[in-house]
């Protein structure tokens, strides 16, 4: 679980945790990846930054803008 990203949330805010995030999984280097709670703006980093994973799904607060992620790779 990523953990929603909540302004009030200052100690573990997204902003905070996103390098923490993308280097644990650049380390474990895993086959197949699963994410809870993700949200756009974290959904939109992690493909832009793992440039080498395909993203399948659909975010919980807005389908229409995790597809339109997705598709923009193909």
């Amino acid at each position: 679980s990523l953990q929603t990203d909540f302004s009030q949330d200052s100690k573990y805010h997204w902003d905070k945790r996103k390098s923490t995030v993308l280097e644990l999984i650049k380390k474990d280097n895993p086959l197949i990846l699963g994410l809870c709670e993700l949200q756009y703006k974290q959904a939109t980093f992690l493909v832009n930054q793992l440039t080498e994973y395909k993203f399948v799904g659909y975010g919980s607060t807005n389908l229409k803008k995790f597809t339109e992620i997705n598709e923009s790779d193909d």
